[in-house]
């Protein structure tokens, strides 16, 4: 098989759970979506006129592919993938979303207070297990959901090791323990008395009060429905760098990719515009081109879908916040300090990724500037393609350094490889250190009222009334009823009283 079977197949998978949500929506909506995921397959595996490279004509490594699945799925079950071991707080949430498709069909409907609310969030991560939960039940849809993570995932860390200039093994070592230096700010604030200790372990990337970028581990733990696409974008990214992979499909995907994570993709049009920028926008005069657009707009249905009453969640511009400008360079200069090695290496990156490269650690600037979501989800989420693209970038140059000419400075990525892994190592320990607990059996909104009772999740619902009438199917969703008398959702969690507080370690 070659790698651009491998390629084609991953894409898929990110397109087909578009097809199962316009199943549960109206007639129309389905019509069109399911057109777009038509087109998307058919662009995606054609070869008529398909680009050509060394990458994806030559066959797949099944050494290299499975090295990194394994490393994917142990992390994964390190972070709590079927509750085999302490499982992080964001996790509460999903296990509910995961729960509620597994039983039952979409769309999902709660109903509060009088009030009817649709599951509106970016589904895609859970759709297929979902399909499998609702023949099998929900742990047998959590293991879908693991199997299908692992893949996803483990494919892209793949496409990253094999575009690696060496050592690809090596490569991927570093990738999975690529991180800022959030270890140097926690003892800075525990020095001045602003911070716990380490130990027992916690969350130590949390040392700004408005910003976080993720670590590697921190995504596959907290957020693999973000890191899945977003480690995709930038896998095909790199690919349309090499001239293997072209803009059209790439603007095809991102629009498939919208369903797993609207703020993982952000990065894409910037992706585009450089790519159409660096071919001296030749590419606008091709059909190609142009049927992708075609087929990309036939995904505006679940782009209007995911953006139903958006207008609720939390958003400010951030840079005029106090102490924002002193917060933004100390985070900056933490959080991605391998920028500074790449850029004094600039001349030893292949000439194909400069410019991506570039763009990808521009847009690192650029987050921190407006903040989206709870816990704002722009930068940790939306930075993840281009933080995988300088991963892919420094971790490339340490496999083949210039020790003898460049020594001091090889020193110095080596001390950002060490002090980095603190982070990784801290997410580990947490999930070892702290006990187990059971999948929740609460549906969304029980769960994330128990957690929060101020009020909805606006991030996961929205108002059926809010959605048009043509995009609905006419037949009636039973609601699930919420009410506030309730046996807990976790009976058997460590934080019985407050959810994020530290839990109780084992014994």
């Amino acid at each position: 098989m070659k790698n651009r079977h491998l390629v084609a197949g991953v894409s898929t998978l990110f397109v087909v759970p578009n097809a199962a949500l316009a199943a549960g929506m109206s007639p129309l909506f389905m019509a069109l979506v399911w057109m777009g995921c038509a087109g998307a397959i058919a662009l995606t595996w054609s070869r008529r006129g398909a680009p050509e490279g060394a990458f994806v004509d030559g066959a797949v490594d099944w050494r290299l592919l499975s090295t990194a699945c394994a490393a994917t799925l142990l992390l994964s079950l390190l972070g709590g993938s079927l509750h085999l071991l302490y499982t992080q707080d964001d996790w509460l949430m999903r296990d509910a979303v995961l729960s509620d498709l597994s039983g039952r069909s979409f769309p999902v409907v709660y109903h509060r207070e009088g009030v009817d609310y649709l599951l509106r969030a970016p589904l895609g991560m859970y759709l297929l297990p979902g399909l499998v939960g609702r023949g099998a039940g929900d742990f047998a849809a959590h293991v879908a959901l693991l199997v299908q993570n692992t893949f996803v995932v483990g494919a892209a860390a793949y496409v990253f090791a094999s575009l690696a200039p060496a050592r690809r093994g090596l490569f991927l070592a570093l990738f999975f323990v690529f991180s800022g230096l959030d270890v140097v700010a926690q003892l800075k604030m525990i020095a001045a008395g602003g911070a716990d200790s380490l130990w027992p372990p916690r969350d130590i990337e949390w040392w700004t009060p408005y910003f976080q970028y993720s670590s590697v581990v921190t995504q596959l733990f907290w957020a693999p429905n973000h890191a899945a696409p977003g480690w995709w974008l930038a896998a095909l990214a790199l690919l349309t760098a090499r001239r293997e992979f072209d803009i059209a499909r790439l603007g095809v995907m991102t629009a498939a990719m919208a369903l797993w994570s609207p703020l993982a993709i952000v990065a894409a049009p910037a992706f585009l515009i450089y790519f159409a920028a660096r071919d001296r926008l030749r590419d606008l005069a091709t059909l190609r081109l142009w049927l992708g657009v075609g087929v990309a707009a036939l995904f505006a249905p679940v782009a209007m879908y995911l953006t139903i009453a958006s207008g609720t969640v939390i958003s400010t511009w951030l840079f005029q916040a106090p102490g924002f400008w002193p917060t933004y360079v100390m985070f900056l200069t933490l959080a991605i300090p391998q920028a500074y090695v790449v850029y004094k290496c600039r001349a030893e990156i292949d000439d194909a990724f400069k410019g991506l490269v570039v763009v990808a650690v521009g847009l690192l600037f650029l987050f921190p500037f407006y903040a989206f979501g709870p816990g704002n989800d722009l930068a940790m989420r939306g930075s993840i393609p281009s933080l995988a693209i300088l991963a892919f970038a420094f971790n490339g140059l340490l496999t083949r350094f210039d020790w003898a000419g460049k020594r001091a400075l090889g020193l110095l990525a080596c001390v950002l490889v060490a002090l980095g892994a603190a982070t990784p190592l801290s997410e580990i320990a947490r999930g070892l250190y702290y006990p187990r607990f059971a999948i929740g059996q609460c549906d969304l909104l029980t769960a994330a009222l128990e957690m929060d009772p101020s009020g909805n999740p606006d991030n996961y619902v929205a108002p059926l009334a809010d959605f048009p009438a043509w995009m609905l199917a006419r037949a009636a969703t039973v609601p699930i009823p919420v009410s506030e008398q309730r046996a807990p959702c976790w009976p058997d969690h460590p934080l019985p009283n407050e959810i994020h507080t530290p839990p109780t370690p084992r014994k």
